[in-house]
């Protein structure tokens, strides 16, 4: 099966990642602007830079890809599993674990907008073996 799909994040997490590195960017540079603490001015400016940074990087990439057969979880370090690989799916404390031999793969449930939730699980059910549940 050749599909491309991206699971995506919820709308709150990303429009809360766009607010934070908002407001902390705007808190360093009103602090430029009336304080002549540099150290505040930098912090607040830097967190705001990093929470903007992962908005772009999560908005851009979202939370999985699937392509050619391969589930993509983007990170700063990106995990990888075949589909076929899957040996086992686990759901414990609501998250969902896939595995096969060599790679563990842990998914957020609660990250998910709904609607790829449910694709996810349609594929995951469709690409796994029998014995494998959600």
């Amino acid at each position: 099966m050749k599909k491309s799909l991206k699971i995506r994040y919820t709308k709150k997490r990303l429009r809360s990642n766009l607010f934070l590195g908002l407001l902390w960017l705007t808190l360093g540079i009103l602090g430029s602007i009336f304080s002549s603490q540099k150290f505040m001015i930098y912090s607040y400016s830097g967190l705001g830079i990093l929470y903007l940074c992962g908005y772009f990087f999560e908005n851009y990439y979202q939370y999985i890809s699937i392509e050619n057969d391969i589930l993509i979880l983007h990170k700063l370090k990106s995990k990888k599993i075949k589909l076929q690989d899957i040996q086992q799916i686990k759901n414990i404390k609501g998250d969902i674990i896939l595995e096969s031999e060599t790679h563990k793969l842990k998914i957020n449930p609660d990250l998910i907008k709904e609607e790829s939730l449910k694709e996810l699980k349609s594929l995951l059910e469709e690409n796994t073996k029998p014995s494998t549940s959600i």
